[in-house]
């Protein structure tokens, strides 16, 4: 069936992650991730910056409706994000 929302809307976080003293983030390059399509997108990045782990991430739908044609692009979009949200971020003391 066609997909319909109240609205179309994004979400956005950002997550910062305070390294333990003596600990490092192992390799954080995974946690970066973009999808754009017709019916919205996914995007994370990270990056290290004075012993925090910073994250930001955007969720966006771009329409109130999605029709069943456009059905495997929309499931592109949640894909990746609970894609990202599976991701590990491995400490390893110093």
């Amino acid at each position: 069936n066609d997909v319909h929302h109240m609205f179309a809307r994004s979400f956005s976080w950002e997550i910062s992650i305070r390294l333990p003293e003596g600990y490092t983030a192992g390799d954080i390059e995974h946690l970066n991730m973009q999808v754009e399509n017709i019916t919205g997108g996914f995007t994370s990045t990270a990056s290290s910056d004075n012993g925090y782990i910073v994250i930001n991430v955007n969720k966006h739908y771009k329409s109130n409706y999605v029709p069943l044609s456009n059905w495997d692009d929309l499931l592109e979009v949640l894909d990746r994000a609970i894609h990202f949200g599976q991701q590990k971020l491995v400490l390893t003391k110093i």
